[in-house]
C-alpha cells in the first residue's frame, strides 16, 4: 500500500499555517504539569556538563545582576550591538550607565571589530553583543578589542542556543541563554549564565538569591498559555482564531505578537527580579538534557535550501545558522503579507521584539524595516513550504 503524501492545497478557505511553532511536546507539557510536585533542582546543575553555570529567571534578569554585581560610576559607557530587544537598553539605562549602539552588517548579522574599537572611550566599561535570529557571532577580533582596552565581553545568546555542547564563545567572559516561550528547547521561561571567572558567577548567585521565587499559580499561568498555542500549530485550528478575533475587532497579528512576549508590567525591574520557579528548573534540566532535536534539523535543512534561492534573505552570510527565525527584506513588506495570508500562511514583522536602538540609520536598521518573518517554525509539509516560497521569490524579485 503505498504511503499517502501530504497534499499541497489547504483543502479548506479557513486553514491558516501559524507564524511557528512552539520546541517543546506534549510529554514535556505534561511533565510541567506535574513538576511543581516533583524533587527539586538546583539552579547550578541543569546543564549537563561540569561547567559552573547558574539558571535564572531570565536573561533580563542576569543582565540586571550583572550591572548590580559591577556597580561602574553612573555615566559609565556599555558598548552594544545595535538591535536586541529594549528592555536590555531599559536596564543598562535604570543604572545610571550610557548604551553606545555599534552597526550590524545585515549580511553576517554581526559587528564589525574596528566599529567596536570606534565606539571605546575612557568611559566604557563593557562590550554586549548579541547574535540574531540563530546565528552566531565570530568573537575573536571584537575579544582582542576588549582585552586590550580591559573591557567585559558579554554575549547574549538568547536567540543563539543550539545545542548544549555550545556554552558561549571562548573569548567572552559571560554568555547567556534564553529559554523562554519561543526559544529553542523552551523550558517556558527560564535562562542561564556562564562566566569564566567563578568568583563573578557567585557574585551573582549571592545577588539574586534574596530575589522573589515566581509563585505556582505564575508557573501554571505560562503553562496554559503553552498549552494554548502549541494547539494553534495545527492550521485549521489557527485558521478558526484567526477569523473569530477578527470578527471580535481585535488585530490578530498584534494579540499573537503580545501572547509570546515574555515580561510584562511597567516595572521593568521588580518584573526581572525574580528567581524561577521550582519546576521550571526541574523543566529546563530535562530539555537540557535531550539527545537531539527533530524541529531544529530540519529547520537547518530547510533554511540553507531556502537560502540559495532568495536574495533578500536577511543574514546570508550569517556565521553558524540554525534558523531560529527567518527573515526576508523586501520592498512591500505590506503586500507579501497580504498575499501570505490569502494563500494560507501568517507571516509578520511583529514575530520578534527585536529592535535597533541606534540614533542614525544604519543598513541594518534600514533592512529591518523592510523584513518579514517566515513560519521555519512550523513542520508544514515540504510542497507547502515550496509554495511559500514561490510566493515570497516574486517579492524579492521586486526590489
Amino acid at each position: 500500500m503505498k504511503r499517502l503524501l501530504p497534499s499541497c492545497a489547504l483543502g479548506s478557505s479557513l486553514k491558516l499555517w501559524a507564524r511557528g511553532r512552539l520546541d517543546i511536546g506534549w510529554d514535556d507539557l505534561l511533565f510541567a504539569l506535574w513538576a511543581p510536585f516533583l524533587p527539586g533542582a538546583a539552579p547550578h546543575r541543569v546543564w549537563p556538563t561540569k561547567t559552573p553555570h547558574l539558571a535564572v529567571h531570565s536573561v533580563r534578569t542576569a543582565w540586571d545582576a550583572l550591572l548590580a554585581v559591577q556597580n561602574w560610576a553612573p555615566g559609565s559607557e556599555i558598548i552594544l550591538s545595535e538591535a536586541n530587544i529594549s528592555d536590555m537598553v531599559r536596564i543598562i539605562e535604570a543604572h545610571g550607565l550610557v548604551p553606545v549602539t555599534v552597526p550590524l552588517n545585515p549580511r553576517t548579522l554581526a559587528v564589525e571589530a574596528k566599529a567596536a574599537e570606534a565606539a571605546v572611550s575612557e568611559r566604557t566599561r563593557a562590550i554586549l553583543v548579541s547574535p540574531l535570529f540563530g546565528s552566531r557571532m565570530n568573537l575573536e577580533s571584537i575579544g582582542e578589542v576588549a582585552r586590550r582596552h580591559k573591557l567585559l565581553l558579554v554575549e547574549d545568546n538568547a536567540q543563539a542556543f543550539s545545542d548544549t555542547g555550545f556554552q558561549g564563545s571562548p573569548e567572552a567572559d559571560v554568555a547567556l541563554f534564553s529559554f523562554g516561550l519561543i526559544k529553542t528547547r523552551t523550558a517556558l521561561s527560564g535562562a542561564v549564565v556562564f562566566a569564566r571567572d567563578a568568583g563573578l558567577l557567585r557574585a551573582l548567585g549571592k545577588q539574586i538569591a534574596p530575589y522573589p521565587r515566581l509563585s505556582t499559580g505564575e508557573f501554571y499561568a505560562r503553562w496554559a498559555r503553552a498549552i494554548g498555542l502549541h494547539g494553534l500549530s495545527q492550521p485549521l485550528v489557527f485558521g478558526v482564531l484567526w477569523r473569530v478575533l477578527q470578527w471580535c475587532v481585535i488585530d490578530p497579528d498584534v494579540w499573537l505578537s503580545q501572547m509570546t512576549r515574555g515580561m510584562k508590567g511597567a516595572n521593568l525591574l521588580a518584573a526581572v527580579r525574580r528567581r524561577p520557579h521550582r519546576a521550571t528548573l526541574k523543566l529546563l534540566r530535562r530539555r537540557l538534557h535531550e539527545r537531539g532535536n527533530e524541529q531544529m534539523k530540519w529547520r537547518i535543512q530547510r533554511g540553507n535550501a531556502s537560502l540559495r534561492t532568495l536574495p533578500c534573505a536577511v543574514g546570508r552570510d550569517a556565521n553558524f545558522p540554525f534558523f531560529w527565525a527567518f527573515l526576508v527584506a523586501v520592498n512591500d513588506r505590506e503586500g507579501l503579507i497580504e498575499r501570505a495570508r490569502q494563500e494560507g500562511f501568517d507571516v509578520s514583522f511583529r514575530a520578534s521584539s527585536v529592535a535597533c536602538h541606534g540614533k542614525v540609520e544604519t543598513d541594518f536598521s534600514r533592512t529591518l524595516e523592510r523584513v518579514v518573518f517566515l513560519p521555519i517554525g512550523n513542520p508544514m509539509p515540504e510542497c507547502e513550504w515550496e509554495r511559500l516560497m514561490g510566493i515570497v521569490r516574486d517579492f524579492c524579485g521586486r526590489n
